[in-house]
């Protein structure tokens, strides 16, 4: 009886650690997928952040230091603001000056 006993103990007890290592599994996977999840998200957002970067280089080396703020308006709307999520200001600082800011808002002035 005592031998029965024993192994439906040792039997219940596989099975609740069995269960507990099936949970564990099953919360690591989620975890996974969702830390998968974030970064590819980080990865498109700093990929349009760089991609932007290069887009304003870009007109920077076209125009030079003659780039007036209706031009850098033009280009952030049609080439920077309109096609990369996350972004809504775009800023030039030549030699760490800022110079142009698009959209400008009243703290801008």
């Amino acid at each position: 009886a005592v031998a029965v006993m024993l192994a439906i103990t040792g039997v219940g007890t596989w099975q609740l650690w069995d269960s507990q290592v099936q949970y564990v599994l099953t919360v690591r996977s989620e975890a996974q997928q969702l830390a998968d999840a974030f970064a590819l998200e980080l990865e498109r957002h700093i990929e349009s952040t760089a991609s932007s970067t290069s887009s304003l280089g870009a007109m920077v080396r076209a125009f030079g230091d003659n780039v007036t703020l209706d031009e850098f308006s033009m280009v952030v709307d049609l080439a920077i603001l309109g096609n990369h999520e996350g972004i809504s200001q775009f800023q030039l600082a030549p030699r760490g000056v800022v110079t142009m800011v698009h959209p400008r808002t009243p703290r801008d002035e």
